[in-house]
């Protein structure tokens, strides 16, 4: 075709259409023209440009770099020490539980862990941490005119240096390398044979020359290291490892030169709260067995269910030392010297970390398997200051009850009957039920159960970090503010409604959040501190005893189906006829009295108080024989 078709001067001489013809250069407006070959062959879409690679010269870590990460790394770790210093303190005031304290301190052991391996690849460079710390306590004493070739009897360093290795940790460093060689391929380690004496709870930190303190920083630790040693075996491994002990493991097995810097800080720490606590150290072994002893009290003579076998099993792991007589039969079998110090629970009494944990995994077991025996479903069926834990929608659809009337419809929305069977246009239909209307009991402290998780006994895994505790504190607080089948408590949604809060959920949902939720320390320091106060404020609710609980309600209620079935006769069983059915008496009382003798909403009659005051009779006689304490 040529482009010349296109031409309105072609047209005006090609066509009929006269010269004032409406059509007549209609296209004119067009303009058009014929593109050109460059055009044509144009790609239809314009290529990227490419980009000129640069090339730049990777710079070499310096001394400097490492050594500003070290001073970095000394610093986070001081800041830690006096945070667990402080609480500590608040320990032996009574101001925070052991548990909580040793929790908190275990977390920061697990930092120390962390912000280590944030600048291994630096350290690396030079050898290690390890490595640097001896680089860095050279220059010091060079610094500070010591020789630090004239080592001191029995010590691999000057000890007029003394101050300088313990910011360094090489004073615990030295110690546990020596333990770690010496008792890497044993099966079981021998008990301490007071080489470097015996520690004297009395004197604590005290004062002393440095060969004096050296020496005092050598024995506590030395007296329990074989019971670290035997919780990394197989016939010794328990339910709980703290970070001490997963680390010694970790080390007997890695078989390295030189050992992480982080452990030698942490067993450091250790040391510093054994000697801060003086002759009170052995207060968290006497308020573990106290612990110990009231959960086997409070279960002994419950039925023996799996979940009160589970509890049991771990509150009476330590009623016999398993070192102590792991000790003694290999002494027996000649195995091991004979030793007239090996005393029973040394480990314990100088280890109030470790009792601390254990005091705390016990709960939390007691907890969660009280959970799972007084709800298996997690529908709960039977009864205040546990309601404060929980909250009102565990017990009731709505408000409270004010009446008979109120009581029965909580009673059937709480067996999963729906609302909308109450609306008027319903009530010709049989109502139905749904377990997912139903009210569940809720795990309780969250926080506590999570930290639970992590002392258990585990494979190997990655430390914490900063931010995975403060995502942790964040959730928990969420948590709490949720009832048992994940929704936000109704309580919580009125207040966004006062506050005239849009309806939609999310916005809602960030009211909730920012009226509830105090920022999440960012600092390893505040994140502990905080850790620890939560803990603390956790422990009511998973020393809760649902076991005994559950087993009094339950007693209440065999008590109540007997004075029914004494009273209507045996036709009552027709309506509680298994076991498993005994919350409904409660149901049944209800229901009678409201006139709702039929589980069918639809049928109404006039209200009976008879079963109410058998209930009652029944109530008074089961509180004057003592059974509801």
């Amino acid at each position: 075709m040529e482009a010349g078709l296109f031409k309105s001067g072609d047209l005006d001489k090609k066509t009929d259409v006269k010269t004032n013809h409406p059509a007549k250069g209609m296209f004119d407006v067009l303009n058009v023209y014929t593109p050109s070959e460059e055009f044509l062959n144009a790609p239809d879409i314009m290529p990227t440009p490419t980009t000129e690679t640069q090339y730049t010269v990777k710079e070499e870590v310096t001394w400097e770099d490492a050594f500003f990460a070290f001073t970095a790394l000394l610093r986070d770790y001081g800041y830690l020490s006096q945070e667990i210093h402080s609480l500590w303190v608040k320990y032996a005031k009574g101001e925070l539980d052991l548990a909580a304290v040793a929790l908190a301190t275990n977390t920061a052991f697990e930092f120390a862990h962390s912000i280590e391996m944030d600048i291994k690849k630096v350290m690396d460079k030079f050898g290690g941490t390890t490595v640097f710390a001896h680089l860095c306590f050279e220059a010091a004493c060079e610094g500070l005119g010591i020789d630090k070739e004239r080592n001191s009897p029995g010590a691999m360093y000057n000890l007029a240096a003394y101050d300088v290795a313990k910011v360094l940790t090489l004073n615990s460093m030295g110690l546990f390398k020596s333990l770690v060689d010496h008792n890497r391929d044993a099966v079981i380690s021998g008990s301490y044979n007071g080489a470097f004496g015996w520690y004297e709870e009395r004197l604590g930190a005290g004062s002393g020359n440095n060969t004096e303190r050296r020496n005092r920083d050598k024995t506590a630790p030395s007296e329990i290291f074989p019971g670290f040693h035997f919780l990394n075996t197989t016939p010794g491994q328990g339910d709980v490892e703290d970070e001490l002990v997963r680390g010694m493991g970790a080390a007997l097995k890695e078989k390295k030169e030189n050992p992480r810097l982080w452990i030698s800080w942490a067993l450091q720490m250790y040391l510093d709260i054994v000697q801060g606590l003086g002759e009170s150290v052995g207060r968290g072994y006497e308020q573990f067995k106290q612990e110990s002893l009231k959960i086997q009290k409070a279960l002994v003579d419950l039925p023996k269910t799996a979940e009160r076998r589970q509890v049991l099993q771990v509150a009476t792991r330590w009623n016999h030392d398993p070192i102590y007589e792991t000790n003694q039969s290999m002494m027996e079998f000649g195995a091991m010297a004979h030793s007239d110090d090996n005393a029973a629970f040394p480990f314990l009494r100088r280890n109030p970390i470790y009792c601390g944990l254990l005091i705390h995994h016990m709960r939390s077991m007691l907890h969660v398997n009280g959970v799972k025996a007084a709800a298996p479903s997690r529908a709960w069926e039977d009864l205040e200051e546990f309601w404060g834990y929980q909250g009102k929608p565990c017990f009731f659809v709505g408000n409270p009850s004010k009446d008979l009337e109120g009581y029965y419809k909580n009673y059937c929305l709480c067996l999963g009957t729906s609302l909308t069977h109450r609306a008027p246009n319903r009530r010709s239909a049989k109502p139905t039920e749904h377990k997912g209307n139903a009210p569940n009991i809720k795990f309780d402290g969250w926080v506590s159960l999570s930290l639970d998780n992590r002392i258990c006994v585990d494979n190997p895994r990655e430390p914490w970090t900063i931010a995975t505790v403060g995502e942790l504190l964040t959730e928990c607080r969420k948590k709490a503010m949720m009832d048992g089948k994940g929704h936000i408590q109704e309580d919580l949604k009125q207040k966004a409604k006062e506050a005239n809060v849009s309806p939609d959920k999310s916005l809602q949902q960030a009211f909730i959040n920012r009226s509830q939720l105090e920022a999440v320390p960012k600092s390893p320091s505040g994140l502990i501190e905080q850790l620890a106060q939560v803990v603390n404020s956790e422990i009511p609710r998973i020393s809760f005893n649902f076991f005994t609980m559950h087993n009094i309600a339950w007693s209440l209620l065999t008590d109540l189906k007997r004075a029914f079935t004494a009273g209507v006769g045996p036709e009552f069983l027709t309506y509680v006829h298994s076991e498993d059915q005994l919350p409904f008496v409660v149901g049944y009382v209800s229901s009678t009295a409201a006139g709702h003798g039929s589980s069918d909403v639809r049928e109404r009659s006039v209200g009976n108080d008879r079963f109410l005051n058998v209930a009652t009779e029944a109530m008074d006689e089961f509180l004057y024989e003592g059974k509801g304490n």
